[in-house]
């Protein structure tokens, strides 16, 4: 099985190189959560590299904006077509987090699924967060994305409404039965 995993540079040509900077540490982490974008009326399916990339520059864009972040908040993304997108790459992001649960975004692995608000994901999306999910748990995903440290403790996958005192319906309906 061949999956499209593509570099930062791939989606974010700006030059702000506002980030997080604490490293995500491979001793803490304990999972993967699952998110989604959440917009009414989206359908992804189908769309090309370059509006995925676009969305992906719009949610930063919206995370340093809105919520005043450095960086978009999320450290991966899987797409309707199956390809995996590093976003903030292997760093404490802003994705997770709650007052019951603060140390998520450390422990937890953040990843955004791209689908529409009712949209059901793609057999090439549930593939690759399959693949991912194997990887991460394996330990090998310093192999595939070579910036990344190994995970071997990261064995969980949750949806971000499952993490302790969240109040979102993220992921929707169909993310949580991949």
């Amino acid at each position: 099985m061949s999956i499209e995993v593509l570099p930062r540079s791939a989606w974010d040509t700006s030059s702000d190189t506002r980030r997080f900077s604490r490293p995500l540490l491979p001793e803490r982490v304990r999972g993967v959560v699952l998110h989604w974008p959440g917009v009414p009326n989206l359908s992804i399916i189908g769309e090309e590299r370059a509006a995925v990339a676009r969305r992906l520059r719009n949610f930063r864009d919206y995370h340093r904006r809105v919520r005043g972040w450095p960086d978009i908040g999320y450290l991966l993304a899987v797409d309707q077509a199956g390809r995996i997108w590093d976003l903030a790459g292997p760093v404490v992001g802003a994705h997770s987090a709650t007052g019951r649960y603060p140390l998520a975004n450390h422990e937890q692995v953040g990843v955004v699924v791209m689908v529409g608000l009712d949209e059901v994901p793609s057999h090439a999306c549930r593939t690759a967060i399959a693949w991912l999910r194997q990887i991460i748990r394996r330990g090998s995903l310093g192999l595939t994305l070579p910036a990344w440290p190994d995970y071997p403790g990261a064995t969980a996958l949750a949806g971000h409404r499952q993490m302790p005192g969240a109040d979102t319906a993220c992921p929707g309906p169909y993310v949580l039965h991949i």
